[in-house]
C-alpha cells in the first residue's frame, strides 16, 4: 500500500467549504496550491453557489472540472493589496480586506491559519513525509 505523502490532513469538506464561502463573500483575492504542486495558481473569484458539500463546482483551477476540497494543500490570502488614494493619487497599502478576512476565518474557530509579513496562510495539510513512501 502506498503512503500518503502528506503527514495529516488539518482541513475537512465543512471547514473548507466554510473558509471559502468567506472567500466569495468578501470576494478577496486567493491563490491555491493543491496537492503535488510547488506554485500557488490565482484563484478566480466565484459565485458562493459552486460550493457543494465535497467540491467546488467548475472553479477555473482544474481545466473546467469540479475541485475536491481535499486537494487544497493552502490558500493563501494578501494581507494587503496596494491601492492609490482617490483624491491624492497616493500609492499606499490597505490592510482592511486582509484584516477582515482573518477576522472572518477566526470567528470559524480554531483552523490551521499561519499569518506570515504578505500572506495569511490556511493549510490543507501538515509537512510533506521526508520517510520511505512505500
Amino acid at each position: 500500500m502506498r503512503r500518503s505523502l502528506y503527514s495529516s490532513r488539518l482541513m475537512n469538506d465543512t471547514k473548507w467549504r466554510e473558509v471559502l464561502l468567506i472567500v466569495a463573500q468578501l470576494r478577496v483575492q486567493f491563490e491555491l496550491v493543491l496537492i503535488g504542486e510547488e506554485k500557488f495558481r490565482t484563484g478566480m473569484i466565484f459565485p458562493a453557489e459552486r460550493l457543494g458539500p465535497h467540491v467546488i463546482a467548475d472553479p477555473g483551477l482544474t481545466g473546467g472540472g469540479p475541485l475536491h476540497y481535499w486537494e487544497i494543500y493552502a490558500l493563501r490570502v494578501p494581507r494587503w493589496i496596494k491601492t492609490r488614494h482617490a483624491k491624492t493619487g497616493v500609492l499606499f497599502e490597505d490592510e482592511s480586506l486582509g484584516k477582515s478576512f482573518l477576522a472572518h476565518i477566526r470567528a470559524l474557530g480554531q483552523l490551521p491559519v499561519e499569518v506570515l509579513a504578505e500572506y495569511i496562510y490556511v493549510w490543507g495539510y501538515g509537512e510533506p513525509f521526508r520517510g520511505k513512501n512505500l
